[in-house]
């Protein structure tokens, strides 16, 4: 298991806290956990990630781990807003590194949403969620998740004219989507439509639901997981 340290990441008058896993290593990975997560669940693949030689700054963003700020005080405006003041302060303190980015679920909407914001190495989009603009100044808790994973994800031509896949990026890099063959909440469609949008490559994981802890999981497939994720982001 690879040591990191806890350190703070400044905002727009406030910190969030992160997991930094140093090496000597050019590249940076930034990795955004799924919404209602936190950054110990990601201890085993930023590890496998770092052992590989990058870098890793895990964030845990407003209201969630040990946050102060109450999760009902967020919105995922909020959270693309720390996102890219993240990847800022790592460009800032790291010039000349490469950043990649790393999201998960709702932390894979983050990741691509920033792409329209800021430029970096690599965009890995692993399960990627995706919600109705409408929601980007909702609540985090009072946005309708049921509704959004059970009919919103599944109209998919809805779902290509989001704002999100309209606007004109500002990244360059490469993308990588990682599919669960499982997933009970993203749907294969949701995912290839970010596939086609970033002219992504993407894989697909036998087996896996839409969290890689899940238990029902192939217990054996985790270490060629984590290591096939690990060597593309420090590719």
């Amino acid at each position: 298991m690879a040591e990191h340290i806890e350190t703070q990441v400044p905002c727009k008058g406030y910190d969030i806290t992160a997991d930094w896993y140093e090496s000597e290593s050019d590249n940076i990975v930034l990795v955004l956990p799924g919404y209602m997560s936190r950054k110990e669940r990601q201890v085993d693949l930023a590890s496998a990630i770092a052992v590989k030689g990058a870098n890793v700054l895990v964030a845990d963003l407003s209201g969630h781990g040990t946050s102060q700020i109450p999760l009902e005080a967020t919105t995922p405006a909020q959270h693309l807003m720390e996102t890219v003041c993240t990847l800022d302060m790592l460009a800032k303190e790291h010039p000349g590194k490469r950043v990649s980015v790393m999201g998960t679920s709702y932390g894979a909407f983050l990741a691509a949403y920033a792409s329209r914001f800021r430029d970096f190495h690599r965009l890995l989009l692993r399960t990627p969620a995706i919600y109705r603009p409408q929601d980007l100044y909702t609540s985090s808790t009072v946005i309708d998740r049921k509704y959004t994973a059970e009919v919103y994800r599944h109209d998919i031509t809805v779902v290509s004219q989001h704002p999100l896949f309209r606007q004109e990026p500002v990244f360059t890099g490469e993308t990588l989507v990682v599919v669960h063959a499982e997933d009970e909440d993203v749907p294969q469609a949701t995912s290839d439509v970010y596939v086609q949008a970033f002219d992504a490559q993407s894989f697909v994981v036998p087996g896996f639901r839409h969290s890689s802890h899940d238990p029902a999981n192939p217990p054996g497939d985790m270490d060629a997981y984590r290591d096939r994720i690990a060597a593309w982001l420090n590719a």
